[in-house]
């Protein structure tokens, strides 16, 4: 579903498929990825959207970007093990579900 230009090939099916550790739901506004944590795994999104952020001095949040499905959270992150933002759930009553992709 989705795919416009061409069927996965069964080996490219089988690496995708291999890559998946686990399935997590988030709850609204529950992080995902403190800043500074170290990071061992990279975040795929299915469904729901993703709320990267930083707090300025006053407590106030300072949006980053925004990530929705088929986004990875933190990729450009996974490399430098560490992130220089939050990573939060974002929306009303929906649940989020992320693939971790990676180490499980």
């Amino acid at each position: 579903m989705g795919r416009l230009r061409h069927e996965l090939a069964a080996q490219e099916k089988t690496w995708l498929e291999e890559a998946v550790g686990r399935t997590i739901w988030l709850e609204p506004r529950q992080t995902l990825v403190e800043r500074g944590e170290r990071i061992e795994r990279s975040y795929y999104i299915i469904e729901g959207t993703v709320l990267r952020h930083r707090d300025d001095r006053k407590g106030e949040r300072q949006l980053v970007g925004l990530n929705i499905p088929g986004d990875f959270v933190d990729l450009h992150g996974f490399p430098m093990k560490r992130l220089d933002h939050n990573t939060t759930a974002l929306g009303g009553k929906l649940i989020k579900r992320l693939v971790i992709c990676g180490a499980a």
